[in-house]
């Protein structure tokens, strides 16, 4: 009797494991991805969408041309600790000198509050704003030889980061009234770690002034890149994420 009861359990939580394995397999895919930002949009959900975008900062450069075209996007550099005056000075004359930095304010250590960042205690930094966010590579390539920056010891790279909630609000704050996506077809090439999703087809409606649901004119869509758009993703501990809204044509 017992032997039976150990076997019915054992046979509950392999089912129960196979569940979740089936279903963490189905979220992980770049559709799912698609599907959530798509959802969010909808919801008008900034933390879910944000959830869906990449937060590597030359990726998130890619994603803000789209989400926040032609605005000034702000870079956070962060410094070694125990920098002189003289050498935050130093480094702040020479990006001042930058044809693509429109500003520049220093950050003393200060806890928490910079989305992007995971740490809760921050060093101290420079909060960069850029005329462009096309512009920051250009930007990253000047600080790759400064001393100043501080240099994550687990990638090596230099620790600088986007904010991405500002753009996230207006993006969202652009979205139609009551928008819904349905019925949505993609087409999705994955290589390794990366993927290309693409809409194919479906419906997108709104709410008009009289409350009721309507399709969408394709000229209210202009500057709106959302449909028909392309994706690229980069799968990340497991997790798919949007790296940018190119311009992809279906082959």
């Amino acid at each position: 009797m017992l032997r039976k009861a150990v076997i019915s359990v054992l046979v509950i939580a392999a089912m129960a494991g196979a569940v979740v394995l089936v279903t963490h397999l189905a979220a992980a895919t770049p559709e799912k991805t698609v599907g959530r930002f798509l959802k969010a949009i909808e919801e008008r959900d900034e933390a879910a969408l944000r959830e869906t975008l990449s937060s590597d900062p030359g990726e998130v450069a890619l994603l803000l041309q789209t989400l926040s075209p032609e605005s000034p996007a702000m870079v956070k550099v962060f410094l070694r600790d125990g920098l002189s005056d003289r050498q935050v000075a130093n480094l702040v004359g020479y990006l001042e000198e930058a044809p693509e930095v429109e500003g520049i304010i220093f950050a003393p250590n200060r806890r928490s509050g910079f989305a992007g960042y995971r740490t809760s205690i921050q060093p101290p930094g420079l909060d960069v704003t850029l005329d462009d966010p096309r512009n920051y590579r250009t930007f990253a390539a000047r600080l790759a030889s400064r001393p100043e920056v501080r240099v994550n010891p687990d990638t090596r790279k230099q620790e600088l980061a986007i904010p991405v909630g500002g753009a996230v609000y207006a993006y969202i704050s652009r979205a139609l009234p009551g928008v819904r996506f349905t019925d949505m077809k993609f087409k999705t090439t994955v290589l390794g770690d990366r993927a290309t999703v693409v809409v194919l087809d479906g419906t997108i409606l709104k709410v008009n002034e009289e409350g009721e649901r309507v399709p969408v004119d394709e000229k209210e869509l202009t500057g709106f890149s959302m449909f028909p758009v392309g994706y690229t993703l980069r799968k990340v501990e497991g997790r798919w994420l949007i790296t940018s809204f190119p311009d992809v044509q279906v082959q």
